[in-house]
């Protein structure tokens, strides 16, 4: 199947790379994330430059691990399989161990997430890393799976995880729970702090239409917790400014600076630039009625806008 065929065959169920935001080990996604998507009340994420990027490294990662590990591979693309018990369980798997009773997803890992990692050859990984994989061996029947992270140059480790029943029916019971209850039933999960979860609230109240409406005892301490933490951050985000403004004078003219933790560039961006049509079309006496005439809309958005009581 093609990329569309794929994306439309995923709304139907839960996959092995989801099962880590329903089971809410995600730093990425969230339960409201997964369920607003399924039921299509917000887009799919949109392809951008890291989904792309991952993407355009997976080829050669795969050759990578097939020459250390001197085998050959199967699959790739959109081999999207069901779970043969019936589930709203599926998998992609990144790849398949031709003659051997094992599967292999490959991960572009972010050196600085290195930490998150155990010993190459061992099976710590990241627990959303472990839910793919054991989601991948339970619809697949097989009972090993390597994960190929490539961290940088000098860095590629594979990591092998073997087949936990235990684990497996402990997932495959709150996915499936999660898709009846949520999905196919009339439940709505629990408001969390996701995007998506944002982008689903922006969606079903797009505009107020009533007053302003008192705070009730659950309201009060969720207003009284927002004021608190905002008065947090914003004495973080001062701390953090201070730090950046004493990188900044160290750094002076250079590029940047490099140290073990980590980086920080400070370049000068390209310059941009706009013409403004509404001052052209004025200078050449287009007459007003013309210029309204070709002038769009915007609508406008609801502003969340906290203001704490003066005392």
């Amino acid at each position: 199947m093609n990329r569309e065929e794929w994306l439309a065959e995923r709304k139907k169920g839960i996959g092995a790379s989801e099962a880590a935001a329903v089971l809410g080990v995600s730093p990425w996604s969230s339960p409201t994330d997964v369920w607003a998507r399924k039921r299509g009340l917000i887009p799919e994420i949109e392809d951008n430059e890291r989904l792309r990027t991952g993407r355009l490294f997976e080829e050669p990662i795969a050759q990578l691990y097939a020459e250390r590990e001197k085998v050959a591979l199967t699959g790739g693309g959109y081999d999207l399989r069901w779970h043969p018990a019936g589930l709203p369980v599926f998998a992609t798997p990144d790849r398949l161990v031709v003659d051997r009773p094992r599967g292999c997803e490959i991960k572009t890992v972010e050196p600085m997430a290195s930490g998150a990692w155990g010993e190459e050859g061992s099976d710590q990984i990241p627990p959303y890393y472990v839910t793919q994989c054991a989601v991948c061996m339970s619809v697949t029947g097989l009972p090993e799976w390597d994960v190929a992270a490539f961290f940088g140059l000098n860095d590629f480790r594979v990591y092998r995880l073997k087949r936990d029943m235990e684990l497996e029916q402990a997932i495959l019971s709150r996915l499936s729970e999660f898709w009846n209850r949520y999905v196919v039933g009339s439940e709505e999960p629990a408001i969390d702090g996701s995007d998506g979860c944002a982008q689903y609230l922006a969606t079903k109240y797009p505009a107020n239409r009533l007053p302003l409406i008192g705070a009730n005892e659950e309201a009060e301490d969720l207003l009284r917790n927002l004021f608190a933490i905002r008065e947090q951050v914003k004495s973080d985000e001062a701390v953090q400014t201070e730090y950046e403004n004493r990188l900044k004078a160290i750094i002076g003219e250079a590029e940047g600076i490099q140290g073990v933790c980590g980086k920080v560039t400070w370049r000068l961006s390209k310059d941009s630039t706009k013409v403004e049509w509404e001052a052209v079309a004025r200078a050449l006496s287009a007459p007003v009625d013309l210029i309204a005439q070709h002038t769009i809309v915007k609508p406008g958005s609801r502003r969340f806008l906290p203001t704490p009581t003066k005392r």
